[in-house]
C-alpha cells in the first residue's frame, strides 16, 4: 500500500512539473504568425535586447496582422501609445529626406535607414516635456505591391538629470536600445488574412 501510495506521489509530482515546464516553454515562444499568401515577407525572429513576449495583434479593419512586444523591458525608455499602429496601403515607396511636412501638416525629420537588405524612410518628430523627450518613429518600406507603415512614440528621459549609476545606466541604454530592429521585426511579422 505504502509502495502504491510513494509511486502515484511521484507519478503527480513528475506531471506537475512536466506541465510547468511546458508551461513556461508555450509562454516563453512568440505564437506564430499564420502563414497565409501575401506580399509580405516572412520574418527570421531576430532576438530583441529591450522587449518582452511578442503577441499576435488583433486583425484591422484592412485586414492586418502583425506581432509586436507586448511591453518594453527598458529601465528608462518607455512605450506611449502603444501597441504601435500599423498600416498597408497599396502603393509605391518613397522618401523625400530632410525636413518638411508630413501628409499631417506637422514638421518631420525623413531620412532613408538601410535595415537588413531593405530600405526604408523614416518619419520622425519630437516633442520635450519636463524632463523628457517624445519620439514618434514612422517606418514605412515597399513589400511587393503595399508600402507597410508602422509607427510608434517612445519617451527618452532626459538622462542627466538622474544621479550616478542611473546616469550612465539610462546613457548606455539609450545608445544602444535598437530602434529600427524593433521596426523591422514588426513590420516583417505583417500577415494580411
Amino acid at each position: 500500500m505504502k509502495k502504491n501510495l510513494l509511486t502515484l506521489t511521484v507519478l503527480i509530482v513528475a506531471g506537475v512539473l512536466l506541465a510547468l515546464v511546458v508551461r513556461h516553454f508555450i509562454l516563453s515562444t512568440p505564437a506564430e504568425v499564420p502563414n497565409t499568401a501575401n506580399p509580405i515577407v516572412d520574418m527570421e525572429n531576430p532576438s530583441m535586447s529591450g522587449t518582452s513576449q511578442w503577441v499576435l495583434s488583433a486583425v484591422s479593419a484592412q485586414g492586418a496582422q502583425y506581432m509586436y512586444p507586448q511591453t518594453l523591458t527598458t529601465q528608462f525608455i518607455s512605450a506611449q501609445n502603444w501597441p504601435p499602429q500599423v498600416t498597408v496601403p497599396a502603393g509605391d515607396f518613397s522618401c523625400a529626406e530632410g525636413q518638411h511636412a508630413d501628409t499631417d501638416g506637422v514638421m518631420k525629420k525623413f531620412e532613408k535607414h538601410m535595415i537588413g537588405d531593405r530600405t526604408y524612410c523614416v518619419a520622425i518628430e519630437s516633442e520635450g516635456a519636463a524632463g523628457s523627450t517624445y519620439t514618434t518613429y514612422n517606418y514605412s518600406t515597399q513589400q511587393g505591391d503595399f508600402v507597410p507603415h508602422v509607427s510608434f512614440t517612445l519617451r527618452f528621459p532626459q538622462c542627466l538629470n538622474y544621479d550616478q549609476p542611473n546616469q550612465s545606466q539610462c546613457l548606455a541604454e539609450q545608445k544602444t536600445f535598437d530602434i529600427d530592429g524593433l521596426a523591422d521585426r514588426i513590420i516583417s511579422s505583417i500577415r494580411m488574412k
